[in-house]
C-alpha cells in the first residue's frame, strides 16, 4: 500500500520571509558590533597614548623636566636624524605603543608610518626646526589642561603641529577621518601624564581675544589660526 505520508518544506515565501529577518536583523547588529570593536580599539589607543606618557614623564626626571625636542640631526647633511620617538623609546621599551590601532596608515614595518601621535610645537617649540629648545614642566601654569601630543594620520615621528588634525593638513581625507577616529574624537596625552578623550569642539580657551596676538609659533611657517593662551578650563595647545 502506497503512504501517504508527505515531508513538508519550506514554501518560496516563507524562506523570504526568514531571509528579510536574517537582513532586517544584520542591519541592526551589524553597526553595534562595529562601535564595540571602535570602542576596543579607542581603550587600546588610551592605553598606548598613556604609556608612552609615562615614558616621557620618565624622561622629564632625567632632564631636568625640559621635554625632549621634536628631532635633531646627527649630521651635517641631514640625512640621519632623531626624533622624540627615539629619546622616549629607552623608556618605553615597546615599539608597539606608538601606533594606534584606528590607523589604517600605520605600519610597524614601514619607516615612514610607525608613529601615530604629533606633538604640540607649543611643546617643542619647533625645536627641530629652530634649533630651540623644548619647555620645561614648571614653565606651564596648567599642565591638567595643556596637550603634549594627540594621536593622527602615521608619520615617522617628525610631525609637531599647533593645533588639531584639520590645521594640521585642512581637509585632506586623512587628517579629517583621524579628527574622528575614535568615535568623533581622538585621544590626547596632558603635561601631568594623563590621558583622555576629547571630542575637537571640547578644545577652546576662554581668554581674551587679545592674547592671541602674542602667539608666535604658527608664523613660523607661515601658518595661520593663532591662538589663546590655556585657561586652566579646557585643553589646550598654548601653554
Amino acid at each position: 500500500m502506497r503512504s501517504t505520508f508527505r515531508k513538508k518544506a519550506f514554501t518560496l515565501i516563507e524562506l523570504l520571509v526568514v531571509i528579510a529577518i536574517i537582513a532586517i536583523l544584520a542591519a541592526i547588529l551589524f553597526p553595534v558590533f562595529a562601535q564595540a570593536r571602535e570602542a576596543a580599539r579607542k581603550s587600546s589607543c588610551l592605553s598606548n597614548t598613556k604609556q608612552v606618557g609615562m615614558a616621557q614623564y620618565q624622561y622629564l626626571q632625567d632632564y631636568d623636566e625640559q621635554f625632549p625636542v621634536w628631532r635633531y640631526f646627527l649630521d651635517a647633511g641631514q640625512t640621519q636624524k632623531v626624533t622624540w620617538i627615539e629619546e622616549l623609546q629607552p623608556y618605553a621599551k615597546n615599539r608597539n605603543i606608538w601606533g594606534c590601532p584606528s590607523d589604517p596608515l600605520y605600519s610597524p614595518k614601514n619607516p615612514a608610518t610607525t608613529n601615530s601621535y604629533w606633538l604640540n610645537a607649543y611643546i617643542s617649540r619647533w625645536s627641530g626646526y629652530t634649533g630651540a629648545q623644548s619647555v620645561r614642566l614648571p614653565e606651564m601654569q596648567y599642565p591638567a589642561t595643556t596637550i603634549v601630543f594627540c594621536d593622527g594620520p602615521a608619520n615617522d615621528g617628525q610631525h609637531t603641529w599647533p593645533g588639531p588634525p584639520s590645521e594640521w593638513c585642512g581637509t585632506a581625507p586623512d587628517c579629517v577621518a583621524a579628527e574622528n577616529r575614535h568615535m568623533g574624537g581622538i585621544n590626547y596625552l596632558l603635561a601631568d601624564c594623563h590621558a583622555k578623550w576629547y571630542k575637537k569642539d571640547q578644545l577652546k580657551s576662554t581668554t581674551t581675544p587679545d592674547d592671541s596676538a602674542t602667539d608666535g609659533v604658527p608664523g613660523l611657517l607661515g601658518l595661520g589660526n593663532k591662538k589663546r593662551s590655556n585657561d586652566g578650563t579646557n585643553p589646550w595647545w598654548r601653554l
